[in-house]
């Protein structure tokens, strides 16, 4: 196999990059559809781990609906888990993997 790129973007310097334009531009309706279509398939109980994360909306929205489950994001953007916390901290957890 031939290895077509020969460095790694997927660093949490260049997701701290991304969450920050994102940022800039707001939340978009289409994700924003996206997450509430998602939330439909999550149990009302147990446990949610949302798996780079980033800037989803997904744990802050299934917990308004379903106050007993524990949710967890994990993102290697130190800048999106550190904003998600202060802003969604009340959700769930979010932590750097």
């Amino acid at each position: 196999m031939k290895r077509l790129a020969k460095d790694n973007l997927n660093t949490g310097s260049e997701y701290d990059r991304i969450f920050l334009e994102r940022q800039k531009k707001g939340v978009d309706w289409f994700d924003l559809k996206r997450w509430k279509e998602l939330i439909k398939y999550i149990p009302k109980k147990g446990v949610l781990f949302d798996l780079g994360c980033l800037d989803s909306l997904v744990i802050p929205l299934a917990k308004k609906k379903y106050p007993e489950l524990w949710c967890t994001g994990i993102d290697i953007s130190e800048t999106a888990i550190d904003s998600m916390n202060d802003n969604y901290g009340w959700a769930g957890e979010y932590i750097i993997g």
